[in-house]
């Protein structure tokens, strides 16, 4: 029977996507979708492209993005798995495991970003939030604060966004990578639902 890699799992513990409820958040969706589809055609990920497709948010079910991703990771898997060859020597060992530290650098610096982001977005949306910061703060002028937060808050999401299409594109590699080695495509292609 085929290895399962859940992706999501991975990428959620990586820090680069959210989950709610048990769903996958709408934006993160259409960020993979992008990502993986981009791969799949070789092409580098236009991010101007990606951040409006993001912004204009539409709905994507569940079993539509599911189908989309994992039939995509299956591909970009099978495509892996023939560049490695069979087995996996010293070399590629130790270019996997330099892999791996540096997308879980990314992933922290990442992290730090992402609290900014969620501290800036959640003063900026929540009053009362803004208001218990201030007054611990001992902030004086509250206005002049508040300004100053919605005039940063373009720049950190623009760097945010950035940090996270930056990391979920190398996490994918990886995560295509780590499938390679625990056997995920090991089977013929007729398996291929099993990786779902």
């Amino acid at each position: 029977m085929q290895k399962k890699l859940d992706c999501i799992a991975e990428l959620q513990k990586l820090g680069f996507v959210s989950v709610v409820q048990g769903e996958l958040d709408e934006k993160d969706k259409i960020l993979l979708l992008h990502i993986i589809n981009a791969k799949l055609k070789n092409q580098k990920i236009d991010k101007d492209k990606l951040l409006k497709a993001i912004k204009q948010a539409e709905s994507v079910s569940n079993d539509d993005f599911e189908t989309a991703f994992y039939d995509a990771y299956n591909t970009l898997g099978e495509r892996k798995k023939q560049e490695l060859g069979e087995g996996e020597k010293l070399g590629l060992s130790r270019s996997f495991e330099s892999f791996q530290d540096v997308v879980y650098k990314r992933s922290k610096t990442f992290s730090l970003k992402k609290q900014e982001y969620d501290v800036i977005c959640t003063w900026l949306t929540d009053e009362a939030s803004f208001d218990a910061f201030c007054q611990n703060a001992n902030v004086a002028n509250k206005e002049a604060l508040k300004k100053g937060l919605e005039n940063k808050f373009g720049i950190v999401e623009k760097e945010y966004y950035n940090m996270k299409i930056d990391g979920c594109n190398e996490a994918v590699d990886y995560l295509v990578w780590m499938g390679v080695r625990v056997g995920c495509f090991d089977e013929s292609k007729s398996q291929e639902g099993i990786n779902r």
